[in-house]
């Protein structure tokens, strides 16, 4: 099948498109917390059962049982590093306060667990590299390039992030403190913070194909976003004692 930047957007394409926006909707402004595993998983599912349809393999959407061992070692290669310096970033002055999200700073030990255990790990993480990394990334390879494909479904990934970050600007005192209350600000510290998130997203995809394994995006969202949290929240214990 010959492959295209230019194609109009096929009916299955529109269709993963349509589910990864009304997921997104769902998951940040209607599920209630303790629904959102199973409803993120539920979501990340039905996009690759939609690729599968489209006549994605395994091994195109990385789930291919033989690059396992492959994904595991390049990403733990890649994301031990990657975790440890986001972690560290909670106790440098001038990037602390993007750590002090009140919804980490506040979270008692058994809600930091259950978030570094269950929901990050899973809502967050497997979730999104199975739609992007994985379905979308596949949907859209079927009748467009491979480098099409990524910056598409990079592109969708910085979008996801829109909601997420609008919440931010509230409870963040870094990023509030940026946008000092402007919409205008405000507009381009959502902009600014999309893009960088689509950047990771071809970060990921690139270490996704290098691989051959969704496993090693996965470890590696994993650590950054986790390194993250905990950081965030083992600088708020040592603030307060």
């Amino acid at each position: 099948m010959r492959r295209s930047r230019l194609a109009a957007p096929s009916g299955i394409e529109v269709a993963a498109t349509a589910i990864a926006g009304a997921s997104n909707v769902l998951l940040n402004r209607v599920v209630p917390r303790p629904l959102q595993v199973p409803a993120a998983l539920a979501a990340a599912g039905s996009l690759v059962l939609l690729a599968r349809r489209a006549g994605a393999t395994g091994s195109q959407l990385g789930l291919a049982k033989e690059d396992v061992r492959q994904g595991l070692s390049t990403g733990l290669a890649a994301g031990m590093p990657i975790g440890a310096v986001v972690a560290l970033g909670a106790f440098v002055p001038w990037t602390a306060r993007f750590f002090r999200d009140e919804r980490i700073v506040r979270a008692d030990m058994l809600e930091a667990a259950h978030e570094l255990l269950v929901r990050l790990p899973l809502a967050t993480v497997v979730a999104e590299e199975l739609m992007f990394r994985g379905a979308l990334e596949a949907v859209f390879s079927q009748r467009r390039s491979a480098a099409a494909a990524a910056l598409i479904s990079a592109g969708l990934f910085g979008a996801w992030h829109v909601l997420p970050t609008l919440d931010r600007t509230h409870s963040n005192p870094g990023v509030s403190g940026v946008n000092g209350g402007s919409k205008a600000k405000q507009a381009m510290v959502v902009v600014s913070i999309c893009a960088t998130t689509s950047a990771t997203g071809l970060a990921l995809s690139w270490l996704r194909k290098r691989s051959a394994s969704i496993v090693a995006p996965i470890l590696v969202h994993f650590a950054a976003n986790a390194g993250g949290y905990f950081g965030g929240w083992l600088a708020g214990r040592h603030a307060e004692g």
